[in-house]
């Protein structure tokens, strides 16, 4: 794989990482459980970090984007969506899982883009680097999905 195609490949994750942490930092203020708000902060701070260690891969490879802070317009169309969604929900619990829920199935699309990226021919150091990440983001998928179950079952517990 070429210098460039490197390059493009790490731009791109460069912005679903970013599309991600903007997510979870709007997550943080549409919560209404305060656990879950410090959940999302300390999810942001952590992406904020993938970010950064792609941005200087990005530059190793001559890449000269540090991936703009805007986000995409589908990852813009996804919040606007949660938000009218979360509206639209009159029980606190039942808009904190719409959030959780969302979060989840942003984060299967950043698993995607990684999959998709683990699978092409690159250098050792950042095949290491993307299948480190793509862990930490797995990890993080899974306890967001944990979370949702958590906030479902006790939302159907206090509606009993």
């Amino acid at each position: 794989m070429a210098l460039e195609e490197h390059s493009d490949l790490l731009d791109n994750l460069i912005e679903q990482t970013q599309d991600s942490a903007r997510g979870f930092l709007s997550a943080q203020s549409d919560v209404t459980d305060a656990d879950l708000s410090a959940k999302f902060d300390e999810l942001t701070a952590r992406r904020a970090e993938l970010v950064d260690e792609l941005q200087r891969a990005a530059r190793r490879v001559g890449s000269d984007s540090d991936a703009d802070e805007e986000s995409s317009p589908l990852e813009a169309l996804e919040r606007g969506w949660l938000s009218i969604k979360a509206a639209m929900t009159i029980e606190h619990d039942k808009t904190d899982a719409l959030v959780l829920a969302n979060r989840v199935e942003n984060e299967d699309e950043v698993l995607e883009a990684y999959d998709e990226a683990l699978q092409q021919s690159l250098p050792p150091e950042l095949q290491q680097l993307l299948r480190r990440q793509r862990q930490q983001i797995e990890e993080t998928r899974e306890e967001l999905a944990q979370l949702e179950e958590a906030v479902r079952a006790s939302s159907d517990y206090e509606q009993r």
